[in-house]
């Protein structure tokens, strides 16, 4: 971690990145402050990937064993092109090293690990496995605590782009990305609808889809959440299909948490009316 080199998964021949798991591993074995290890995903074709944190092997002896082991490594996930940070992310912390976590890691998104010198005697670095989980071909269960971290961190995301935009008017390329994070929004909508969990869980996403109506984020030709809620073209976002859309239950989420059904798009709609011109559609689409 303290020298400096590249290191990149091992995918194979066909270099399509798509093994079940995917992998790159950490090594902290020198007691020195400031050494960055940056781990990202070139070519990511999904908006996020799931992502594990872990000992390498599992290993005990991969990890510190005491708790004043005299180094910790500190992790943040930021946005690789406006270096907007994500998510401050909990230390590993000696003995914390021993257990695994696992994050959401966004399209164009940075994971950094940064070393500092704590109090203790270093006898023993880390070595750490960064993996990714290829979603069709895992065995990995979606548990509602993951949609709302993924949830949560793109609200952040808007709330960042909602801010810059008092300062100056967004790029093309960060317009494109607020119109996917806001569609990507109402796919994690339409997930909870069939996610089982904890109260206290289920309850904390309906807040946290409160505030991102009060945020009110816009597309690009002014068009709203229920703008899109009832937008057939929004089953893709990019090149991936998810969810199928038009939504009920995601217009009737939105409802509750209080979304405005007077606002009208640059084209002149207001979400009932665009409802009206999609109201022709199957069922099975709704």
């Amino acid at each position: 971690m303290c020298q400096t080199g590249l290191g990149i998964e091992q995918i194979g021949e066909s270099k399509d990145g798509n093994l079940n798991f995917d992998h790159v591993t950490l090594r902290a074995r020198t007691q020195l402050y400031n050494c960055t290890c940056l781990v990202f995903i070139e070519n990511q074709s999904l908006f996020g990937t799931q992502m594990y944190i872990e000992p390498y092997e599992r290993l005990q002896s991969s990890a510190p064993k005491e708790s004043e082991c005299g180094l910790e490594l500190y992790l943040d996930n930021y946005q690789e092109e406006t270096l907007q940070t994500g998510r401050k992310m909990s230390p590993l912390r000696c003995t914390s090293g021993q257990t695994s976590r696992a994050l959401s890691f966004l399209r164009n998104n940075v994971l950094s690990f940064i070393s500092k010198v704590i109090d203790g005697n270093f006898t023993r670095g880390y070595c750490i496995d960064i993996q990714r989980v290829d979603p069709l071909n895992s065995n990995y269960s979606v548990q509602m605590a993951d949609v709302l971290d993924v949830f949560k961190l793109i609200v952040r995301q808007i709330e960042g782009g909602k801010i810059a935009l008092t300062i100056r008017r967004l790029s093309i390329i960060e317009q494109g990305n607020l119109q996917c994070l806001m569609q990507l929004t109402l796919h994690l909508i339409r997930l909870f609808q069939f996610i089982g969990g904890r109260v206290n869980e289920r309850v904390d996403f309906i807040e946290q889809v409160a505030h991102l109506v009060q945020l009110d984020p816009r597309e690009i030709n002014n068009q709203t959440l229920l703008h899109l809620a009832v937008d057939p073209d929004i089953s893709k976002v990019g090149d991936v299909s998810l969810m199928k859309f038009p939504s009920v239950y995601v217009v009737d989420i939105l409802l509750i948490c209080g979304a405005n059904t007077y606002i009208r798009s640059d084209d002149g709609h207001d979400p009932p009316i665009k409802s009206i011109k999609f109201s022709d559609l199957p069922s099975g689409k709704v």
